[in-house]
């Protein structure tokens, strides 16, 4: 790893080349903003009345369809990673979720907003999926740990846009109030389609498709100020190919099988289904889609509490997901974990409690304020943590030619459990009540337990060295083979200049006489 840099935005090249990176950041905010605005719109009548009114399974059809398109998306979004560079799915993705937000805007009925829900989720993930991928293989190296637990933080950028406007729109009485917000999904998109232009393709794609040229120069130009002899261009460059080429030799094929070929692929394979599944089991989308259906069983019903609620619980975990990518190198991976669940826990516990108080006792105002508290200390504990490492530890941990597939994967288990708990949660509540919150302590305990002795730290480690965590020391290259490689490079564009500045003089005498 190279040395800090320091105050990055104080030089030159990392500023432009961050800049470029912020603009990857919006690809998550098109999840954020749909979980938020659908927490919103079930606090209005008017959508309520429009759709039938959906409870129980009607309404967790309107949820949970998100992520069946997500989990459709994921394996041809792989696909397109690997085949056409790292950029291509994320046009993709934008691209369709204008068209979906554009429909889901005009829906007409319950099964036409079904189906615009359905698009988005498809095109959505593809973007989300494919950026992290992409931001990880630009950043520099010491900046790689907390841009890439930054990445998808911007879920609750637009988690804040669409509280704040469904809290705008809650005395419209009209379908406008429900069409505006929808509507508005293609915000983030629009600006981030228009921009995503300027953002250079992954140096470790082009190397692996042997543009080994336009890899260096992207490096040269952006990791040391466009110096093309900077002994960090040529290691970069030596590290990446041999890791390539180590990789290619382990794994004979890129298939899907080849994720449970070796013991250190199929902990990968282990961990990164476990990360998934976790960060769905956990509690989460209780309070992401059914926030309402919570704040109505504590007395808090009006439309007006709900929605402010919900906008103050949006810019809440927003910042703390921020802060929380901060601490990402200073804390580690596993302890940032354990903190989180740990103190996901103790507020689920407390906030079935006072639920389960005010059940009994529906004038104990106090049990119902207690309860909202708890409500965001979990929120809060949650973005410190898994909003971040959702996407950013299973990059970290696959190699180059599995990176996309192991992503999909995660990210395909995360998602399926996300349709399960979507559409299961709204029938739980309604038929047991505050009871169904019992569920998720005991998933806490699980999860507590499964992190704290399977998920390695890859706190450290430069992106091609993660693999030594799961494979053993002969999965990456050899640091002296690195360093004499790295020496005879310079060696041989030394040799080559001092010819350059012969020739050079030959002419000139030539010229002179």
């Amino acid at each position: 790893m190279p040395e800090d840099r320091g105050r990055w935005w104080t030089i030159p090249h990392l500023k432009r080349l961050n800049g470029l990176i912020f603009i990857l950041l919006l690809s998550a905010t098109t999840a954020g903003f749909d979980g938020s605005m659908m927490n919103g719109l079930q606090s209005l009548p008017v959508w309520r009345n429009y759709f039938g009114k959906p409870v129980g399974v009607h309404l967790g059809l309107i949820n949970a369809i998100y992520p069946i398109g997500a989990v459709v998306s994921l394996p041809i979004t792989s696909i397109l990673s690997d085949k056409f560079g790292r950029k291509f799915p994320i046009y993709f993705g934008l691209i369709g979720i204008l068209v979906g937000s554009a429909l889901q805007a005009a829906t007409q009925n319950y099964a036409m907003l079904v189906v615009t829900r359905l698009i988005v989720g498809y095109f959505s993930v593809t973007a989300q999926a494919a950026s992290p991928v992409l931001l990880t293989e630009l950043a520099y190296p010491t900046h790689r740990g907390r841009l890439t637990y930054l990445s998808n933080s911007f879920y609750f950028c637009g988690s804040v846009i669409a509280a704040w406007v469904t809290f705008g729109t809650r005395r419209i009485q009209s379908n406008a109030c429900w069409r505006i917000p929808s509507a508005l999904q293609v915000l983030c998109p629009l600006i981030q389609l228009s921009l995503l232009h300027l953002v250079p393709e992954s140096p470790r794609w082009l190397v692996s498709r042997g543009r080994t040229v336009e890899a260096q120069a992207f490096l040269a130009e952006y990791h040391c100020g466009g110096d093309q002899d900077h002994p960090l261009v040529q290691r970069e460059v030596l590290e990446i190919q041999e890791t390539i080429r180590l990789e290619k030799e382990n794994t004979n094929d890129q298939s899907w099988l080849s994720l449970l070929k070796t013991p250190g692929n199929r902990k990968r394979v282990a961990v990164g289904i476990m990360t998934g599944a976790w960060c769905q089991l956990n509690g989460t989308l209780v309070v992401d889609y059914y926030l309402t259906l919570m704040l109505d069983s504590v007395g808090i019903t009006s439309a007006t509490s709900q929605t402010l609620i919900n906008a103050c619980l949006q810019c809440l975990r927003w910042f703390t997901a921020i802060a929380g990518a901060q601490l990402v190198d200073v804390l580690g991976r596993r302890p940032l974990f354990l903190i989180s669940v740990a103190s996901m826990l103790v507020s689920w516990m407390s906030l079935t409690t006072c639920a389960g108080v005010f059940a009994n006792d529906a004038d104990n105002h106090a049990a119902a304020d207690a309860f909202v508290a708890f409500v965001f200390i979990f929120a809060m504990a949650f973005a410190c943590c898994w909003v971040n490492m959702i996407v950013a530890y299973p990059v970290e941990i696959f190699p180059f030619e599995l990176r996309t597939k192991g992503v999909a994967l995660t990210l395909a288990t995360n998602y399926s459990f996300n349709f399960a708990s979507l559409f299961t949660n709204p029938v739980g509540m309604k038929n047991i009540g505050w009871k169904y919150y019992i569920v998720f302590d005991g998933f806490l305990v699980v999860i507590f337990t499964t992190i704290y002795f399977f998920f390695p730290e890859t706190k450290g480690f430069s992106l091609e060295e993660i693999a030594k965590v799961f494979d053993g020391d002969k999965a990456v290259p050899d640091e002296e083979i690195i360093n004499r490689a790295s020496r005879k490079q310079l060696e041989r564009d030394g040799d080559a200049e001092s010819e350059t500045k012969a020739a050079n003089t030959v002419q000139i005498e030539q010229a002179d006489g």
